[in-house]
């Protein structure tokens, strides 16, 4: 994989702690492969990638409420040589923490302390609704579907060892609060605050907290007894002496070691346990049929968790109440990732079935999403054509990205930079081709009027998360299109398109190379003057402060994307405000700078040459279309 696409891997799941999981789905068995032949498929699939894409991972599948493979494959720990044991090995599970959640929504709605279609303010103390003052209301269905409107935010997301430990939920929710973006019900766009939202509610009706909720209702009924979640892991050094290192790619081929991810939303991504314990859960939630299983009282409860939450899920496809699922099929699951860690789990409830893969390296498709795809067959209905003339599919060709985006803040750039612009192209009138970036590509058929579904692709990650696509179309246009799961996409907005985006680049580029690059060449040319014994005019030196104020402007707002793209904890807003109070500094100098300019552009205009008119009115020019450019993508706003 080349460096910057591995750049890419990993910034998107530092925004995003992960993407969640849409299974293939399958037959029979669950898996067309016997059970005397899968130890050698799944030995000879994963040593392709072992040193390549991960340094090592763990496979477990379940089978009629008992592990039926357990397998640890390359180094926990390179440095020491420490191999990876299912049973012992502490992983970052990320986002695979989220079916938790949902699991113990699920069970306070049975016990009738939930409603899942009331507003979700009834849940919230009233202090706390006070301050979080949504501009829209939701329900907890909208929390479980991810369509209660929220934009992403990702700055914050990742906190240090010293934050975390005295980070309450309630705080955290403060902190990283997003804007209501959309209006509740009509997006489904991934949300680790609206996770974190419903855990946090959990904990308050339970009057427990939530982490003692979910220890005392999942993990110590279910047998899951290497497995906690944040905080009660920070400080306990005999669990952490058995966790994996994490590691990230080096750009050489190679590995270097990450670090531990203390997440701000922790219900939203911050479980840490082994492999076998995350297969445990799988097993507590596929008992025989027609039993309830440990988690619920009432066989009918979990039937529930494994059907559509969404009230229209034909034409609005959603979640199976939290967790991910490929519509048509019977598999259900859910990602997740951190900074040095991938995971992923696959649950067939009706063969009893299930895989977990974790790796400890992050954004690793060729085997936490490869695996799943390569041991489940896929059992989705064909679905004929109408015989009626369809849409011509070149009216939905164009770019998208996914509705979990972030706004308002100098973080939107990230959805952009991060985050892939989604290509489609129309190959003829009923087929499509889509490109996603470090997801891959994926050809479609339409098989109902603006409805494709897919029928080949190349990247692990693209059936799991795109496998079909329903156009919402208003005058003949798209406006939206509808994946479920989180992954809403839509047009690329009114000055963000590609040819925005392109001239965005292209000033941003000129003006870095002129301020950078300049300073350098008036400086050798005031030197030269100096030698020679003439003087600079007031306008010169005016003119020399507007560009130095060009250069701190730029050096200013490179020093924050390096800070926010390089940094394995992305900055939080506190952190990056200086940043933006010294924008608004050069921008008062730049003003000085240029009504001194003009003022002895008049006082001196004998004394100044064509040459250094033209290069003040360049450099008047750059640093007002850079100012621009700053504004537009938010680089002047505090909060």
């Amino acid at each position: 994989m080349k460096s910057g696409k591995i750049k890419a891997v990993v910034l998107l799941l530092l925004i995003c702690i992960s993407m969640p999981l849409l299974t293939i789905s399958t037959t029979q068995a669950a898996t067309n492969i016997p059970n005397s032949e899968l130890e050698n498929r799944i030995d000879n699939y994963v040593s392709q990638y072992i040193g390549q894409s991960t340094p090592g991972t763990t496979v477990v599948i379940v089978k009629d409420g008992e592990i039926i493979f357990s397998k640890g494959y390359g180094y926990a720990n390179i440095e020491n040589s420490i191999t990876i044991d299912p049973t012992t090995t502490i992983f970052e599970w990320g986002s695979s923490s989220k079916p938790f959640v949902w699991v113990s929504v699920m069970q306070l709605v049975e016990r009738g302390l939930i409603n899942l279609d009331v507003d979700i303010n009834t849940y919230l103390p009233e202090v706390l609704r006070q301050q979080l003052a949504f501009q829209m209301p939701f329900t907890m269905r909208d929390l479980l579907n991810h369509t209660a409107g929220f934009a992403e935010q990702a700055l914050g997301s990742f906190v240090t060892n010293e934050v975390a430990q005295n980070l309450s939920l309630e705080d955290a929710l403060l902190l990283m609060q997003p804007k209501q973006i959309y209006t509740p019900g009509t997006v489904s766009a991934y949300s680790n605050f609206g996770t974190a939202l419903a855990a946090y509610i959990v904990g308050n009706i339970s009057s427990q907290g939530y982490t003692a909720f979910e220890m005392e209702n999942i993990f110590i009924p279910a047998g899951m007894n290497n497995t906690l979640n944040q905080p009660d892991w920070i400080n306990n050094h005999n669990f952490l002496q058995a966790k994996a290192t994490g590691y990230m790619p080096d750009g050489r081929g190679g590995f270097r070691e990450g670090v531990r991810s203390y997440i701000a939303l922790y219900p939203a991504g911050a479980i840490n346990g082994t492999a076998e314990d995350l297969a445990r859960f799988i097993i507590a939630l596929t008992p025989p049929q027609g039993e309830s299983g440990i988690l619920f009282e009432n066989p009918h409860s979990l039937t529930t968790l494994f059907t559509p939450s969404s009230l229209d899920p034909i034409n609005f496809p959603g979640t199976h109440h939290g967790f991910m699922s490929k519509k048509g099929s019977t598999t259900f699951g859910h990602a997740g990732g951190t900074s040095s860690f991938t995971t992923n789990l696959a649950i067939v409830p009706s063969e009893r079935f299930g895989i977990v893969v974790i790796s400890n390296a992050p954004g690793e498709l060729d085997i936490a999403y490869g695996l799943i795809n390569y041991l489940l067959a896929d059992d989705t209905p064909q679905i004929q054509p109408t015989p009626s003339a369809l849409p011509n599919a070149e009216n939905v060709a164009g770019n998208y990205m996914l509705m979990r985006r972030m706004e308002g803040n100098l973080s939107e750039i990230l959805s952009y930079l991060a985050n892939p612009i989604v290509d489609i192209t129309a190959l003829d009138e009923n087929t499509i081709s889509v490109t996603a970036g470090v997801f891959g590509s994926a050809t479609y058929i339409q098989v109902e009027p603006n409805f494709f579904r897919m029928v080949s692709f190349e990247g692990s990650a693209m059936p799991q998360i795109f496998s079909e696509l329903r156009f919402k179309m208003e005058d003949g246009s798209p406006i939206q299109i509808h994946v479920g799961n989180g992954h809403d996409l839509m047009p690329l907005p009114s000055g963000r398109t590609i040819p925005f985006l392109t001239t965005y680049a292209a000033i941003m580029l000129i003006s870095l190379l002129f301020f950078l690059i300049t300073p350098i060449i008036i400086l050798i040319s005031l030197l030269r003057n100096k030698k020679k014994g003439i003087k600079n005019t007031h306008f010169k030196l005016f003119n020399i402060g507007l560009l130095l104020s060009g250069t701190l402007l730029i050096f200013n707002n490179l020093i924050c994307l390096v800070r926010i793209f390089t940094s394995i904890i992305i900055p939080s807003k506190a952190e990056l405000a200086p940043h933006i109070w010294i924008n608004y500094i050069i921008v008062v100098l730049s003003v000085f700078m240029l009504v001194g300019s003009i003022i002895y552009l008049g006082k001196e205009k004998e004394l100044i040459t064509t040459k250094n008119k033209a290069f003040f009115f360049a450099t008047t020019a750059l640093i007002a279309l850079t100012i621009f450019v700053l504004h537009n993508w938010n680089f002047f706003v505090i909060l």
